[in-house]
C-alpha cells in the first residue's frame, strides 16, 4: 500500500510536514465510492476546535478490501477515536497496530467509538487538503 502519510500519535496523520489531529480539530464527512475501485474520506474543520482548517481528503485508487459499520454507512458518526492498521486475519478492532509495526499488507482503520469503523486496504492512500473531487 503506497501513501503519502503516517500515522502518527493514534488519532492523527502526518503529511507533507503536517500534523492533522483528525480526533480534535476535525469532523467525519463522509465516504464517496466509485465504481472503478476509488474511494475518497473526507474531514471537515470541527466548528469549535478546528476553525480556519482546510478540510482533508483520504484519496484511495486500486482498492482491494472496504468494510464499514452501520454507522459509517449511514452517516451517523462525526468523532474519530482513533486511527491504525490490522493485519488482514485479524477481526479484533479494539485495539490497533500503530504505524511502526504496520506493513504494507495491513488494513488502516478508523476507529469512531466502540462499534463503528472503517477498514481499508488499497494500493494507493494519498491524503491531501481540500473538499472531494468528483470521480472520472
Amino acid at each position: 500500500m503506497g501513501k503519502n502519510f503516517t500515522v502518527g500519535q493514534a488519532n492523527e496523520i502526518l503529511s507533507g510536514g503536517k500534523i492533522y489531529d483528525l480526533h480534535n480539530h476535525y469532523d467525519f464527512g463522509g465516504i464517496t465510492i466509485a465504481s472503478n475501485g476509488c474511494a475518497s474520506v473526507w474531514f471537515t474543520a470541527n466548528g469549535e476546535h478546528g476553525k480556519g482548517l482546510p478540510p482533508v481528503t483520504l484519496d484511495m485508487e486500486g482498492i482491494d478490501f472496504l468494510a464499514m459499520s452501520s454507522g459509517v454507512a449511514m452517516g451517523r458518526v462525526r468523532d474519530l477515536d482513533e486511527v491504525g492498521y490490522k493485519q488482514a486475519s485479524d477481526q479484533d478492532l479494539n485495539w490497533l497496530l500503530p504505524e511502526q509495526a504496520a506493513s504494507d499488507d495491513d488494513h488502516l482503520v478508523l476507529s469512531f467509538g466502540p462499534s463503528d469503523f472503517l477498514r481499508i486496504h488499497a494500493a494507493s492512500m494519498r491524503l491531501r487538503e481540500g473538499a472531494p473531487a468528483p470521480f472520472t
